[in-house]
């Protein structure tokens, strides 16, 4: 997959750009604060629709203008096309793909791939669950167009069954905070019977999500730990890393993914079909609605759903999060970029574009030069400061050097 050309207007601080871009390396020099990361944002924002640092769709927009436009070419194995994003301080945002206006998201997303990698993404060990569920989801969202549309009906249905809990909490009385009570005698049939009605859809699309996961993690883990393996090879000890999938739905709470078994569940997902995993998932979390049901209804909110499954990384049997040292967490993370790329390229026969912001001065020389070894073939995008490293000049053939200065780019090499 190769990103031909991006044209910018009023995007965060770049007032308007158009650059074409090599099939190779591409780097994006220049002084902080000039519109290196906004450019890799711009980028990312066509791949993913949203941007990878946290802000609203107004702050993408250049202060005192209405709206910020995105426009990209780009072609994969088999075709080419482009997509523009607008967004809008009053209308919001709209896509159009070869110039005809999106709908949804949905119609545009996945298409245009890319792995960012920046220094934030040290999060994806060291944070909470939220920011692993968030990558994995990503992932899948890209891959399954079925996927994005299961992933934001759960996040409905949550708020539905959420907001109905939050109100049936509002009629308890205090002392029912602590005196036991069946639901029939405290409340109405028909709002008993709405809450079944939601905690039965959540249970079903909980089990499809967390299917999902557990079939990709599976996929991804013995790449994981290969990338990891060679990454370390110096290391005067060996290191494994391990993936742990927890959730309330399973009957010790943990699945681990055996390098040597994964093949087993390789199947492909399908939106209709239903795995007898999937079946005994959804079960347990009909089960648990129903026998904690006063106590979801105390504290107003769903205690269980995919929402709360947790991806533990764990290196030499210890928590990465917690033991492993910002080394070994940079180089974790790391590895889970280039396995992730690897994936989707084992998957749609097609690399996709690699954006590193700022990530090559956070390497050594060793671990610089193999992770420009393992993006040999791929079309990278590097920001980089005034200095370029020689590694990165003879990576490629075909390298395109732009500088960026107060938002404008200029091609030098």
């Amino acid at each position: 997959m190769i990103c031909k050309s991006i044209k910018i207007k009023t995007f965060r601080n770049i007032k308007e750009a158009s650059i074409e871009f090599s099939d190779g390396v591409n780097v994006i020099k220049g002084l902080n604060a000039q519109g290196k990361t906004n450019l890799l944002e711009a980028i990312n924002l066509i791949s993913t629709g949203r941007p990878f640092r946290r802000a609203t769709d107004a702050d993408l927009i250049m202060h005192g203008e209405q709206q910020a436009e995105v426009e990209l070419a780009y072609k994969t194995r088999s075709f080419s096309s482009s997509v523009r994003y607008v967004i809008d301080r009053t209308k919001g945002k709209t896509l159009y793909k070869r110039k005809q206006e999106q709908k949804k998201i949905s119609h545009v997303f996945g298409y245009f791939r890319t792995v960012l990698f920046c220094p934030a993404h040290l999060s994806i060990v060291q944070d909470g669950p939220a920011v692993r569920r968030a990558w994995i989801d990503m992932f899948l969202s890209q891959t399954y167009f079925f996927y994005l549309k299961q992933l934001q009906s759960y996040n409905k249905l949550l708020q539905q069954r959420n907001a109905l809990l939050k109100e049936m909490r509002s009629s308890l009385q205090p002392q029912d905070f602590y005196r036991s009570f069946s639901l029939s005698e405290r409340f109405p049939e028909s709002t008993v019977a709405l809450l079944e009605t939601f905690s039965l859809q959540l249970a079903d699309a909980s089990a499809k999500i967390s299917d999902l996961r557990y079939k990709h993690l599976c996929r991804i883990a013995p790449i994981l730990d290969s990338f990891y393996e060679r990454i370390t090879a110096d290391y005067p000890l060996k290191e494994k890393i391990e993936l742990r999938y927890v959730s309330n739905a399973y009957a010790n709470g943990i699945e681990t993914f055996d390098p040597d078994a994964y093949r087993a569940v390789m199947e492909t997902p399908d939106e209709v079909m239903t795995s007898p995993r999937e079946m005994a998932i959804r079960e347990k979390y009909l089960s648990l609605f129903k026998t904690y049901a006063i106590r979801e209804i105390r504290s107003g909110t769903s205690g269980f759903g995919c929402h709360r499954d947790e991806i533990e990384i764990y290196l030499n049997g210890t928590e990465a999060r917690t033991f492993a040292s910002q080394g070994q967490q940079r180089t974790i993370a790391l590895a889970m970029k280039l396995a992730e790329g690897q994936l989707a390229y084992e998957m749609t026969d097609d690399h996709p574009v690699f954006l590193l912001d700022d990530i090559l001065s956070e390497l050594d020389e060793k671990r610089k030069a193999f992770v420009l070894g393992e993006l040999k073939g791929c079309q990278v995008i590097i920001t980089s400061c005034e200095t370029i490293d020689r590694q990165v000049i003879d990576a490629s053939p075909s390298v395109r050097v732009i500088r960026a200065e107060n938002g404008a780019f200029t091609v030098e090499k």
